[in-house]
């Protein structure tokens, strides 16, 4: 029942295996058994609005730093991104600091040692500098700490250069040039600055002249389909957008007319 200065009466207090019921005139609050203790409840205790609204934020405070730990549990993520995932469960700003002191004085909570764990596999996945450090804007690591990582040339090379192996085959189906053109986008796409990725373009092994001619066959057999009516200026036209060089498709043009004549 309510009293006139303004407390409500613990009426009963029902104790379950995990959590305990406070019974008011009014309503029935579920709480934790810590919390039960911190607040030091009893029967018949007269509580203010003020304290049963502490207790209930108490309580919210450990279901948010319930959510807080399972996400920790799957992977470590930053101050930044765990103050977004409890703003979106509806923390307030209290609740929110009180959650990421209790998981950065655990250990749980550390943007140093993340970043240090996010670099590692970076470099493993073959990323260049632009995409590590895009990556760990987006995970939310304090710009001070990213600035502060230094980034050296020959290891930014030799990690790129160990993606050549893998671009080569799968660009092989292309001629010489196009394949150079694809090895570079996708070095820069992996985050590596054009410097980096010209300097791996050097170690392409260029084709031999019988290999390149192949290339040069079967393009030109495409684009006498697609340009099929359009006349051989647009079939030299697609050819030379290839990377071909003009006397090798007047070459490869003119036998296959002959061809075509015999």
């Amino acid at each position: 029942m309510r009293l006139e200065k303004s407390g409500k009466l613990i009426k009963k207090i029902k104790i379950g295996k995990n959590m305990i019921t406070i019974v008011f005139a009014d309503q029935e609050l579920k709480i934790s058994p810590d919390t039960y203790t911190e607040f030091r409840l009893y029967q018949n205790k007269v509580l203010t609005d003020q304290e049963v609204e502490k207790i209930k934020s108490r309580e919210q405070i450990d279901k948010l730093l319930k959510s807080a730990l399972v996400s920790v549990s799957k992977g470590h993520p930053t101050k930044k991104v765990m103050i977004s995932k409890l703003e979106k469960k509806g923390a307030n700003r209290f609740q929110i600091d009180k959650i990421i002191e209790i998981l950065v004085e655990s250990g749980f909570l550390d943007d140093k040692q993340f970043m240090n764990d996010y670099l590692e596999y970076a470099k493993n996945k073959g990323y260049g500098k632009e995409r590590i450090i895009q990556g760990l804007y987006d995970k939310g690591v304090p710009q001070h700490m990213i600035k502060a990582i230094k980034f050296e040339q020959n290891d930014e090379f030799k990690r790129a250069r160990m993606m050549l192996k893998t671009y080569e085959k799968k660009f092989s189906r292309y001629n010489y040039i196009q394949r150079k053109k694809h090895i570079y986008d996708a070095l820069l796409r992996m985050g590596y600055e054009s410097a980096i990725a010209f300097k791996v373009l050097d170690n392409i092994k260029k084709e031999s002249d019988n290999d390149e001619e192949e290339h040069l066959k079967k393009d030109y057999q495409i684009a006498q389909r697609k340009y099929q009516n359009k006349g051989r200026k647009k079939v030299l036209e697609y050819l030379l957008s290839k990377g071909y060089r003009y006397t090798q498709i007047v070459k490869v043009m003119t036998e296959e007319k002959t061809h075509e004549m015999d």
